[in-house]
């Protein structure tokens, strides 16, 4: 398949549709750029989802779907580590789950706003030992942590799972509940960045908190600003809050 979401993208009018598939030749993130994933190691799925929301409650489908990844992979992890392990878990703005610092899964939700619907694509690194010298600074996978080979099922069914658990809280009702959730399991509140607005010019700066539309607010020399949408890269990494 070349990417779950187009396929996903084609079937739109569904509601509760689960794609899956072994390998994606065309996989993307964000800002386009290609998600990589040796055939039959890693996890490459797309929810389509149907939410009565308005524009201004969309975020919450980014702020559900980064904790509910999170928490299935997190109670997964937790049911397979040694009791002396060393675990920091957590999300990186906007949602990328990052393990020990680097990330082992991203996702990407596109929208259809006329039929409600929401087109949710994750992948995550599961079996997969090497990656692209590009990336492999900064990526890993669940078997480099747990050293052993992972069942693609058993991981799928917890993260479902926590699906169903949380799917309650996407409402206007639950903004609230459902965005601190998602900002006490953020990574880069308080360490140094370097953020990209777009693929041209980068800058040096401080994560300083999130906003509750999902924005991010950061220091520049002495100035702070409010970004919206971007890529964050880690300078220096102070997340001992964040152990499991």
């Amino acid at each position: 398949m070349d990417s779950t979401n187009d396929f996903a993208k084609s079937i739109i009018e569904n509601d509760n549709v689960l794609v899956l598939t072994d390998h994606q030749a065309s996989g993307k993130g964000r800002f386009n750029r290609k998600w990589e994933s040796d055939k039959g190691r890693n996890l490459t799925f797309t929810i389509v989802k149907k939410f009565k929301l308005e524009p201004d409650s969309n975020q919450l489908v980014n702020f559900f779907t980064s904790y509910f990844l999170l928490t299935g992979i997190k109670s997964f992890m937790l049911s397979h580590i040694k009791a002396d392990a060393y675990i920091q878990l957590g999300i990186k703005w906007p949602n990328d789950i990052l393990l020990n610092s680097k990330k082992i899964s991203g996702i990407l939700i596109e929208h259809n706003q006329g039929k409600k619907t929401f087109v949710i694509g994750v992948g995550v690194n599961v079996n997969q030992l090497k990656f692209n010298p590009e990336y492999s600074e900064k990526t890993s996978s669940l078997r480099n942590f747990l050293g052993e080979r992972i069942n693609l099922n058993e991981l799928l069914i917890e993260i479902i799972q926590n699906f169903d658990k949380y799917i309650h809280l996407v409402t206007k009702e639950n903004y609230d509940t459902l965005y601190n959730l998602w900002y006490n399991s953020n990574l880069l509140i308080g360490n140094e960045v370097i953020f990209s607005e777009n693929d041209s010019s980068t800058l040096k700066a401080k994560f300083v908190d999130l906003q509750r539309d999902g924005s991010i607010k950061l220091q520049i020399d002495k100035s702070i600003k409010i970004y919206t949408s971007g890529d964050i890269r880690i300078l220096s990494f102070t997340g001992d809050n964040y152990y499991i």
